[in-house]
């Protein structure tokens, strides 16, 4: 906002756009949205009768809406994917639980919103012949303009069918048509949290809305389980199959196996073959006989270090015989010794028949040695045998050997086609008792029930929603037409565009073509040109302005008006005024204060010399207001407005009158007005409310400021009080209302 420079000259003020450093605090910021919020609700009292006007037509929409909309009622279940597994008897089911993953309950929702689901259902309840979706009906208005936009804004594109398949379809066309109309009355709805989706469907009757989504939630119960039994199904049919290839497969491995043994001797008995069983006993046998001949060669041994102790020469009966009689035979030679003498011939035969049993016992121990060693030579003869034996059996099992990798790889091949087989078996017993057993994924929470009132149009929110749009709306027209007004409401903002100050604000009077012959004091048009009156005494500290002149942008705005009441009320108070007719192009003040009389002598007359001053001064309706009128269509009016003749009768004036007022042309129109505030004290600049652009103001001040004239401020005239008052608060308009009341107490008093 311009404000008056502290230069001492009347017409220095700073523009608005001047970039100096600006200090800001709290306060100015609370104070600038104080300001837009208070102009905001200004706005909306100013164009109130807009915005209410916006609002009842939006308001009677809704309810022309109401009237020609049917009814519409909504049925919802509830239903319950059950993740959860729980096998009755321990068999895993061939298609598992719905996974609880995300992109798997997205996928069934896709399932519930198919096209599939949707024929399922019309024709589970015949909805062919039902006239709400039968496709022939016709569609109401709004669904034709529902239509419209999705194809704006996705066109349908060719496609490229084979006829054969349209044709081959067992699916009729108007099934089709049908199912496609009631899946867009279809509505699902899932919390992210839960498992649980709601059903819900949309119709014109609400039993008919409970019967189709009911139908819905068995239809899609119904395809789930089909689903699963399909599945267990068709794996049954290849569990079968496969299972014969699997039967064929350990037949021929079975085959094979009992092939090699036969071709390779290797019969097995107790888990080996005969060569195993072979190799075992021999080398069991030939243990045996080592030990033997061990065992035979210690005997042997000990008969030949000391016959008398073996055991094999003690225990031959015919040793322990001899023996024995050898004993008796030596008792008896000692008997005998004790009584006869060595000649004696029972001492000769004792002796004879001892030397008898000796012989006899050595000969029987020679055979017992002989005996041992007969046995040792047998069982070295045995073990040699078995060695060999054993060799050759040897010799045997290395050649099966390799036969017996080949057998145990064939075994191996057996016993995993065995393995398999069974699986597959015990797999297809378990899907076949599946089948009868199929349960369903998905649970039913709640069916849907009979709507008590209707889903849509819901008349609440229809209408609200109509009061938003149509203040929404109100409110951007608002603006949108306060944003084109490129005139001027009030002091403040003419001072924000233009940086100059405005001294006063005249409002609207009524106008009957005649000039004011006198202002009634006491009044709000009087105390407005009072006020203008004071800002101008006061507007240079030095010098009173004696000359004031008067001038606009353009024509029309109530400069000559404003000059003669101004010059009214100087009057009234007992000042000298003169009012000169500055337009020598239109002489406007002079038509309006003479009319069709036209004067004898004119400003022009002066100043070519052809008149005196008191010739072509004329007296009005007040004894001291004067006129010196004007004569239209002058040529050269500048150089006449700036010539000597005119200055010099400008000093006569001043000595003469109090005030002298020019009604100067306007700015844009003329330059007169810039030539003629150079024999002035003091300039005003008028502006009519609400109806002179913004940028015909800037532009003209901004000539008058490079005029180089004493320029006061400007005055906003014809101002509508009661609409003005809804723009700026600070403005003094904005006050009127109060002093008129106060006016008319002083009145009364």
């Amino acid at each position: 906002q311009g404000t008056m420079a502290n230069t001492g000259h009347p017409h220095s003020f700073v523009s608005p756009l001047d970039n100096g450093n600006v200090h800001r605090d709290h306060s100015v910021a609370n104070a600038i949205v104080e300001i837009s919020i208070t102009d905001f609700f200004n706005l909306i009292r100013r164009r109130l009768v807009l915005i209410t006007g916006v609002l009842a037509f939006c308001v009677s929409l809704a309810f022309i809406f109401f009237a020609v909309q049917k009814p519409l009622y909504t049925a919802s279940a509830q239903v319950q994917i059950d993740t959860r597994k729980s096998n009755i008897v321990n068999i895993q089911e061939v298609m598992s639980s719905i996974s609880s993953d995300e992109k798997a309950i997205k996928s069934e929702l896709d399932i519930i919103q198919s096209q599939s689901i949707a024929q399922n259902v019309v024709k589970a309840l015949n909805l062919t012949k039902d006239n709400e979706f039968n496709a022939k009906s016709k569609p109401n208005f709004f669904d034709l303009i529902i239509d419209s936009i999705k194809k704006i804004i996705s066109p349908p594109t060719a496609s490229k069918v084979d006829e054969k398949l349209v044709a081959d379809s067992t699916v009729d066309p108007e099934v089709k048509a049908i199912a496609s109309s009631i899946r867009n009355r279809l509505q699902i709805d899932r919390d992210e949290s839960s498992y649980t989706i709601r059903i819900g469907f949309t119709s014109e009757y609400p039993e008919k809305a409970k019967l189709i989504a009911n139908t819905y939630v068995n239809q899609y119960i119904e395809y789930n389980l089909n689903q699963r039994f399909e599945t267990t199904k068709q794996a049954n049919i290849w569990l079968n199959q496969r299972l014969d290839e699997l039967k064929a497969r350990v037949q021929a491995s079975e085959q094979n196996v009992q092939k090699f043994k036969e071709e390779h001797n290797l019969i097995e008995s107790d888990g080996r073959t005969f060569t195993e069983q072979q190799l075992s006993s021999l080398n069991a046998q030939l243990i045996e006989l080592k030990a033997e001949r061990a065992q035979a060669e210690a005997r042997l041994k000990t008969a030949y270090e000391s016959a008398s102790t073996s055991p094999d020469v003690l225990s031959s009966a015919v040793v322990q015989n001899l023996m024995a009689q050898e004993t008796q035979v030596l008792r008896k030679r000692s008997d005998l010794q004790s009584r006869y003498g060595p000649k004696h011939p029972k001492m000769i035969n004792v002796e004879n028949e001892l030397k008898d049993l000796k012989a006899k016992l050595d000969s029987e121990v020679t055979k017992v040695v002989a005996s041992l060693e007969n046995q040792l030579n047998v069982i070295k003869s045995r073990e040699e045998n078995l060695d060999k034996s054993l060799s050759e059996v040897q010799g045997e099992n290395k050649l099966t050997g390799r036969a017996n990798i080949e057998l145990s790889e064939l075994k191996r091949q057996l016993d995993a086609d065995k393995t398999l087989y069974e699986s597959f078996l015990k797999r297809f017993k378990e899907t076949s008792e599946e089948t009868d057993m199929q349960r369903s994924d998905i649970k039913i929470v709640s069916w849907a029930e009979t709507p008590t009132s209707p889903s849509f149009p819901k008349k609440s929110i229809t209408l609200s929603v109509a009061v938003v749009m149509g203040l929404m709306i109100g409110i951007m027209l608002a603006i949108l037409i306060e944003s084109m007004d490129s005139t001027f409401r009030g002091f403040i903002q003419l001072e924000e565009v233009t940086g100059a100050p405005v001294i006063g604000m005249i409002p609207q009077v009524a106008f009957n073509g005649s000039y004011p012959k006198s202002i009634p004091p006491q009044t709000i048009f009087f105390e407005s040109l009072r006020t203008i009156h004071v800002s101008l005494q006061f507007s240079n500290k030095n010098k009173k302005p004696q000359v004031i002149m008067s001038t606009s942008s353009t024509p029309g705005e109530g400069k000559t008006f404003f000059t003669v009441s101004l010059a009214t009320i100087l009057a009234q108070s007992g000042s000298k005024v003169l009012l000169i007719d500055g337009d020598m192009k239109r002489n406007s003040l002079t038509e309006f204060m003479l009319g069709n009389s036209h004067p004898q002598a004119t400003l022009m007359d002066y100043i070519q010399g052809n008149k005196t001053l008191e010739q072509i001064i004329m007296p009005l309706h007040i004894p001291t207001l004067m006129i010196i009128p004007s004569s239209m269509n002058t040529a050269y009016s500048q150089e006449y407005l700036n010539s000597d003749r005119m200055h010099e009768m400008i000093e006569k004036l001043r000595k003469q009158f109090d005030y002298i007022i020019f009604d100067s042309p306007p700015v844009l129109a003329v330059s007169d007005a810039l030539i003629t505030g150079k024999v002035c004290d003091a300039s005003l600049f008028i502006v009519r409310w609400g109806v002179t652009p913004k940028k015909m103001v800037k532009n003209a001040i901004r000539l008058i400021r490079y005029a180089d004239i004493p320029f006061n401020g400007c005055i906003l005239t014809q101002v509508n009080l009661d609409k003005q008052k809804h723009y700026d608060h600070g403005d003094t308009a904005h006050y009127y209302g109060v002093y008129d009341a106060y006016d008319k107490k002083a009145q009364k008093v």
